[in-house]
């Protein structure tokens, strides 16, 4: 079984493709932490003003909540279609807990992170927590992008 986690919500047919499991569990996770940071960082870069830090942040929360559902509605379609068995879970909490568990819960055979290149601040907030995570879990770890 593959535990597949898109880091960015980014659509990314290729990497569904290449799953050869006959079962998989779609891991849709927002971290409210993660956007905050980012809402940060682009106020700490002057792209905004202080006062819209907080606006921003919940307007990104909205953002990744419908690139989520499409994400997996567009997963769940291929991956089907390829005959494999897809359970679609949507977490919203910390990103390093919520993996943890679902490892420890589900003991998969594989960890599949995916995102886009280019300029992508969730990715680059969380790549240090999912390199830390792939040497401490007990499963094999895969970034694909």
């Amino acid at each position: 079984m593959t535990i597949l986690v898109p880091v960015d919500m980014k659509k990314n047919q290729k990497i569904l493709k290449k799953i050869d499991d006959k079962e998989v569990i779609l891991l849709c996770i927002i971290d409210p932490n993660v956007l905050e940071i980012i809402a940060e960082i682009t106020t700490e870069k002057g792209w905004l003003g202080d006062k819209f830090t907080t606006s921003f942040k919940n307007a990104l929360t909205k953002q990744y909540e419908r690139l989520l559902d499409r994400w997996m509605h567009n997963a769940e379609t291929v991956l089907k279609k390829m005959n494999k068995k897809v359970e679609s879970c949507k977490e919203k909490g910390n990103f390093k807990k919520i993996i943890t568990k679902y490892v420890d819960k589900q003991k998969p055979d594989k960890l599949l992170f995916t995102y886009k290149k280019g300029y992508n601040p969730y990715w680059e907030t969380l790549n240090p927590i999912i390199n830390e995570l792939c040497k401490k879990l007990k499963v094999t770890c895969v970034i694909e992008n």
